[in-house]
This record gives structure tokens, sequence and C-alpha cells, in this order.
């Protein structure tokens, strides 16, 4: 499990697929925002883009998505239409 900085706020699970030289820079972004407010607690993932429809799908199926996530698939259109999102 990932530890919690601000265990008292709204968690949000945000799972991108940005690695690399990226990573860093995705994970600024999310500690500033935690930063610069007092409500919610973004918790950022990186997950590896050949992995992330099966993970999604998976999490989805299990009961536990992410709140937001960046997905390049282009078959996020079927699924929505197909109820899964």
């Amino acid at each position: 499990p990932i530890s919690r900085q601000f265990p008292d706020r709204t968690p949000v699970h945000f799972w991108h697929q940005w690695t690399g030289e990226r990573q860093p820079l995705i994970e600024a972004i999310a500690a500033a925002f935690n930063r610069a407010q007092e409500r919610y607690e973004v918790i950022p993932l990186a997950v590896p883009g050949a992995q992330s429809d099966q993970k999604l799908m998976l999490a989805i199926a299990g009961g536990t998505p992410p709140d937001v996530m960046t997905q390049w698939s282009p078959v996020t259109g079927t699924w929505a239409a197909d109820g899964l999102l």
C-alpha cells in the first residue's frame, strides 16, 4: 500500500502512464496540488502502458478502480459504451 502523507484528506487515486524522465514531473505536479489545498490528497501511481488495460479491467472487476486515470487506449470509448466505465 502507498503511504499517505495527508490521511485526514479525501484520497484521489491517480493512475498514469508517464514513466522514465516524465514520472518525477507528474509526481511533482501531484505534490504541488496536495500542498496547495487541504481537501484532497492525489496519490499518483505509474502504470506501464503495456499493463494498463489489464490492470484497469481487473481493478474495475474487483471494485477498486482508480478515481482518475490517463488512458491512451483507443478501446476506452467501447468500454464506456458497454458500461464498463
